[in-house]
């Protein structure tokens, strides 16, 4: 089933730069997601994907996180 590509929808990965949030992120292209990737590290350029946006954060550190994710 294929789904009709549509900027208006919107997904976080958590984890996007490992192995399984690297597929995510991929697939949610093909599908036309607006994709935010929240990771605890920052990540290399080369890895990244183009209009992705980066998020950088510690799941542990809930002010920095809201702020982020406003």
């Amino acid at each position: 089933m294929e789904m009709t590509k549509n900027k208006n929808l919107e997904l976080l990965v958590v984890g996007g730069s490992g192995f399984i949030g690297k597929h995510l992120v991929k697939k949610g292209l093909e599908k036309g997601y607006k994709i935010s990737v929240l990771s605890k590290n920052e990540i290399d350029s080369k890895e990244k994907f183009k209009d992705v946006e980066y998020l950088v954060s510690d799941l542990i550190n809930k002010n920095k996180l809201h702020t982020i994710l406003k």
